[in-house]
């Protein structure tokens, strides 16, 4: 009796395997020239660990403020990328999220995380939150970058807006 229910959830198991399966989900243009740039040699402009300040615009091209980061080569664990960089905090002047606040010192909740791959760049404002992120993503050139910004989390998503990526400039006296 065993062997015949075995038997028969073998081929119950083949049946159900060989039906007719959806056709694969296209994906965007979007994606590819994320794939197809990934590939791509990184512009030695970002391969230093170097500074970058990231202009943020909202939906209607709103200034929504300027991150200024450091990029260091010192590896860290991150809930949104597996090969994670450290960023350090130059200013911020931001209004999508309390970056001063997040990386205070000592009392420190968070930190930014980045991750260049070819010519992306996927940068997370709180590397050690895992259910509600504030992430940068774009596409690298040789003086600087752009992308979307973006917020997400167990149960929301939001598109906050833009970016543009230069290189920082040190205050003048």
């Amino acid at each position: 009796m065993l062997k015949r229910v075995l038997g028969l959830l073998v081929v119950a198991n083949l049946v159900a395997s060989c039906a007719a399966k959806p056709p694969p989900v296209s994906e965007s243009p979007w994606v590819e020239a994320w794939r197809n740039a990934s590939r791509e040699s990184t512009p030695f402009s970002w391969r230093e660990h170097d500074r970058w300040t990231f202009e943020v615009r909202g939906p209607e091209g709103e200034d929504l403020g300027l991150i200024s980061l450091e990029l260091t080569d010192e590896p860290i664990m991150s809930c949104s990328t597996n090969a994670a960089y450290k960023a350090r905090l130059i200013e911020s002047t931001t209004t999508i999220a309390p970056l001063e606040t997040w990386y205070d010192g000592e009392y420190a909740i968070t930190y930014p995380a980045y991750e260049i791959r070819g010519r992306t760049l996927f940068l997370t404002l709180n590397a050690t939150v895992c259910d509600a992120n504030y992430n940068l993503a774009g596409f690298l050139s040789d003086d600087g970058g752009e992308g979307v910004v973006q917020g997400e989390g167990l149960a929301w998503y939001e598109d906050i807006g833009t970016f543009e990526a230069r290189r920082y400039e040190e205050p003048s006296e």
